[in-house]
């Protein structure tokens, strides 16, 4: 714990008087003077009537003929001003004060008129009025350098740096300290010189230049070391400690908070050895030492109680309640509360009621109870009108905003916020407020305000890197990323991308704090990047371990099942969903417990296990029904009605869905409306609604039109493109995949333009309009190509394979998959090389079947097979068995396309699934295995009618048909 200016220059006295039998004596009863013609009532009354009427020269003639008057009636006001401070008027003592320096000055005594502006300036610090104070420490710091007072010189100058500072605003600061630091230099004031450093030190530590911040440190103690002074020496020790913790460097940090204490006991400065032991809390916390950080905060709370700091007491206690509930069980933590909330009122104690209270509700909503957390915050609110606290207010309105955002009610969210920003601003807290505007911007982007939501979110960025509070700037950057997404906005992707480079780049390791991995987690999971997201969640989960935070460690093991389920690994997956469970239920907290059901529940749908999704799911529901989340209810609702779907019951499914859109409107959570609405389409298209699917894509298409969200206006025209396919009216399709190329160009969406085009090729292609396919299709190459985009190029030559392919120009579609192959070979794109070699394969067997083409593919399932991608796997397996199949090594074939069927339940990858149960089916059939092949030709029936194949559904009818004549 540091406060700018920790170390006094030196405090010079208040002398009262000049002459202390003058100002004993009362006013009336003054024994006359041979020069004094006016008493000094009247002397007073003159004064003040010549200050009304500005009148300069009555003010001469009055302070010339009677300065003898003049000088008592300035010391009189003096002493009362001290006398009305002591006495707690302190209107009284500013006016009476600021008369007296006044008359003191136009008197020329500029010795007394100093200690009238010290003390001034003291009264208006500690009554945290800051624009008065600096303007009586800068008059004072003038007068002390006219008048070569070189200790007043200083403290002036520290003084008004200090109230600066407050301000954050550093670049004023500074030149008080450096001139004054140099008079100290020229004059020798060698323990003036050392406390300067140190002061400067301080300064530059706040400003976030740490480095710097440690070599005026170092100048200071070497001085101090010197000069033998522990006093000044103890302070600065403990700010080097306390450098050194904020680099990273912990060994050093305790070595230098040991120094600091033996010093500062030395010397007796008890308010010094409070904040070293609170520091060496805060270092044996980060280095995972719980129980040497505890006792530390615990001896600082005593020392900080004994100097009555209440402001730094409340801070240990904090930190000691920060240690203590993440690691216990919510009915112990409450207990806790509750019999410490008793002791408090029993002694009257309001403050720590406060404090207490706060925690409480903040505890009560980290573990899912948001009502209750709601009314304790409010019981709160109530006692800040007894014992006003600027800081615990603002806590207060910023986690009745969190709670708010989670039940759905924006507007009262956002005014909570707004309260909780101002008060940020006041308490010069960065954190907070960086917090708030990245929560304030989350309501605004989950009501579809993108422009609003924009300007918080890079206000919040370019602070968070002036502050070096990286975490909020990637947690905005998180988000702005999904709303040019939704816009569409491709220029400004890229320029984000830039910006995250920025930030990773400036990053030291000293920054990587658990909240920052976290995030950087995050960004690496949005990207598709399991590998890195690992990694940094790894490291997130690492430091809650070894500082035993088993609150926080729910979340890590959730994220990081989460990855493991994007690639794949299901059983490693399982387990950390497990871990994470039992992390929730260990600190019971009702909130982690119903995301980390959620979560596992949708992982176990897509996994197949239906029962036990549904389980977990509906449990997760009802958790968040009774804390009233109705942002984590409704995605719960959307997901279980995917498991509906999936189940065979698509009529329940949209039941569910109508229901989850209505709530999602109640509370204008426009997000979740489009989730619904894209998944009521697939729904439809499954089960061959396409009147359905056109409705929810129209639907879609207004609300993507109302807000803006040009991106998923364009995928619903698409959808309803690929409706008008499956109905065979391929031209009519062209025009709504055209209206969404139209979005694409008028927002600049270059790629998603060439993607498009792409897709209008193949269209083309399948309606037999060869010509006007390869143009398409060239087109996109190109464009693909002059963006510097040489592997969205080379996914183009694949469709243009693969349209060569559907035309039976086997030759064409080998030459287009190999250079898509010689583009993805030089760029080290693995996974590309992979579906480049089943392409060219794919191609290749219906040339010659060579033992090469086996080859080929063996070496693209071993790159899927690295990569963990199921869907390429059983893509390469279905080739592995075609190939075998051609050369008639049947045994072989039917292993090859079992083994790809399984491979693509798992990654639902429904056309390779469709295509190998229809080869399965009539490999059996040519064999006789009747049965079999009837079962396999079902499987492929329900395939093709959900994907709205109406050629392939005929098809397999027919083969059914002929197979249930010969079973009779």
């Amino acid at each position: 714990m540091n406060c700018f200016g920790d170390i006094p220059i030196v405090k010079i006295a208040f002398k009262i008087a000049l002459t202390g039998l003058i100002i004993a004596l009362p006013f009336r009863s003054l024994p006359a003077q041979k020069n004094v013609k006016i008493t000094g009532e009247q002397f007073i009354n003159k004064y003040k009537t010549a200050m009304q009427n500005r009148d300069a020269k009555a003010l001469r003639e009055l302070l010339k003929k009677n300065s003898f008057q003049g000088r008592i009636v300035a010391n009189h006001l003096h002493y009362k001003g001290v006398e009305s401070y002591r006495n707690g008027n302190i209107e009284q003592a500013i006016n009476e004060l600021v008369d007296a320096q006044d008359l003191l000055g136009r008197l020329g005594d500029h010795i007394p008129r100093l200690e009238a502006l010290h003390l001034l300036g003291e009264i208006c610090l500690e009554n945290n009025r800051l624009r008065p104070a600096l303007r009586y420490y800068e008059i004072g710091f003038d007068l002390a350098r006219r008048l070569k007072n070189i200790r007043e010189f200083i403290h002036f100058g520290v003084q008004a740096a200090t109230i600066f500072r407050l301000k954050d605003n550093f670049a004023q600061a500074m030149p008080f300290l450096q001139e004054a630091l140099k008079m100290a230099e020229e004059m020798g004031y060698q323990s003036e010189h050392a406390a300067l450093l140190n002061n400067i030190g301080l300064l530059h530590m706040e400003s976030g230049d740490i480095k710097k911040a440690r070599r005026f440190f170092e100048k200071a103690m070497n001085l101090s070391v010197e000069l033998n002074d522990k006093a000044n020496g103890g302070r600065i020790m403990k700010n080097l400690g306390r450098t050194y913790h904020e680099m990273g460097r912990y060994e050093e940090a305790l070595s230098f908070h040991a120094r600091a204490l033996s010093l500062l006991q030395d010397t007796g400065d008890r308010e010094g050895e409070g904040d070293v032991r609170f520091n060496f809390g805060d270092t044996y916390e980060i280095t995972g030492d719980k129980l040497n950080a505890l006792n530390s905060f615990h001896e600082a709370l005593g020392i900080f109680y004994e100097v009555v700091d209440s402001t730094k007491a409340i801070s240990a206690l904090g930190r000691i309640a920060y240690l203590n509930w993440p690691n216990a069980p919510f009915t112990e933590s409450l207990s806790s509360f509750k019999s410490s909330l008793k002791s408090a009122r029993a002694a009257n104690d309001q403050t720590t009621e406060l404090m207490l209270l706060k925690n409480m509700g903040e505890v009560l909503y980290q573990s899912g109870r948001y009502a209750e957390a709601m009314g304790t915050l409010e019981r709160a609110r109530v006692l800040l009108d007894f014992a006003p606290n600027p800081e615990y207010e603002r806590h207060i309105y910023s986690t009745e905003g969190r709670i708010l955002y989670e039940i759905g009610r924006f507007d009262a969210a956002k005014s909570m916020l707004t309260q909780a920003l101002n008060l940020s601003l006041a308490t010069h807290n960065d954190a907070e407020e960086l917090a708030v505007m990245n929560l304030t911007a989350h309501i605004l982007f989950e009501t579809g305000q993108f422009k609003k939501a924009l300007i918080v979110l890079r206000k919040a960025l370019a602070s968070s890197k002036n502050k070096a509070l990286y975490a909020y700037g990637i947690e905005a950057i998180l988000l702005m990323r999904k709303i040019f997404t939704m816009q569409a906005a491709e220029q400004n992707l890229q320029e984000l991308q830039i910006e995250i480079e920025s930030l990773q780049a400036t990053m030291q390791p000293t920054d990587m704090t658990p909240m920052v991995t976290d995030f950087i987690g995050d960004l690496f999971f949005e990207d598709g990047d399991y590998a890195n997201a690992t990694v940094y969640y790894d490291e997130t989960l690492s430091h809650y371990l070894r500082n035993q935070r088993k609150a926080m460690e729910s979340s890590a093991y959730l994220k990081i099942a989460r990855t493991l389920a994007a690639i794949g690994d299901t059983t490693k997956a399982m387990a950390h969903f497990e871990k994470a469970l039992a992390a929730a239920d260990f600190v019971q907290d009702l909130d982690d417990i119903a995301k980390v059901q959620a979560e596992s529940g949708r992982f176990s749908m897509q996994l197949g296990q239906l029962v036990y999704a549904d389980t977990l799911l509906t449990h997760a529901l009802d958790f968040m029904k009774k804390s009233g989340n109705r942002m984590g209810g409704i995605a719960c609702m959307i997901v279980l009605a995917d498991v509906d779907r999936r189940w065979g019951n698509p009529g329940k499914a949209m039941s569910g869905l109508k229901r989850a859109f209505k709530l999602a409107q109640n509370i204008d959570a426009v997000h979740h409306q489009i989730r619904i609405l894209k998944l009521m389409t697939e729904i439809s298209l499954e089960n061959r609604s396409e009147k359905g699917a056109v409705k929810a894509c129209q639907r879609l298409f207004k609300l993507a039109s109302d807000y803006n969200f040009w991106n998923e206006q364009a995928w619903a025209a698409i959808r309803i493109g690929d409706v008008v396919i499956r109905r065979g009216n391929l031209k009519n399709a062209v025009d709504f995949y055209k209206q969404a190329l139209a979005i694409y160009q008028r927002t600049g969406a270059k790629e998603s333009y060439a993607r498009t085009t792409a897709a209008i090729g193949m269209i083309y292609n399948q309606g037999g309009e060869f010509a006007l396919a390869e143009d398409a299709l060239t087109d996109a190459i190109e464009q693909f190509q002059d963006q510097g985009k040489p592997e969205r190029a080379a996914d183009i030559m694949l469709k243009f394979a693969e349209a060569m392919y559907l035309r039976n120009d086997f030759s064409a579609s080998v030459d287009h998959a190999k250079n898509a192959l010689v583009i993805f070979d030089e760029l080290g794109n693995n996974e590309g090389e992979a579906r480049a070699l089943v392409a060219a394969a794919k191609a290749q067997i219906n040339i010659k079947a060579s033992p090469d083409v086996l080859k080929r593919l063996d070496e693209a399932f071993q790159f899927f097979s690295t990569l963990n991608d199921h869907a390429g796997k059983a893509s390469a397996m279905f080739q592995i068995g075609e190939y075998y199949r051609l050369t008639s090594a049947i045994p072989n074939a039917l292993h090859a396309y079992k083994n790809a069927t399984i491979l693509a339940e798992k990654a639902h990858e429904n056309d390779v699934l469709l295509n190998a149960h229809m080869r399965i089916g009539m490999l059996n059939f040519t064999n006789n295995k009747l049965q079999e092949s009837l079962q396999h030709y079902q499987g492929a029936l329900l395939l093709a009618q959900n994907a709205g194949n109406r050629k392939i559904t005929r098809h397999i009818q027919d083969r059914i048909s002929v197979l249930n004549k010969k079973l009779k």
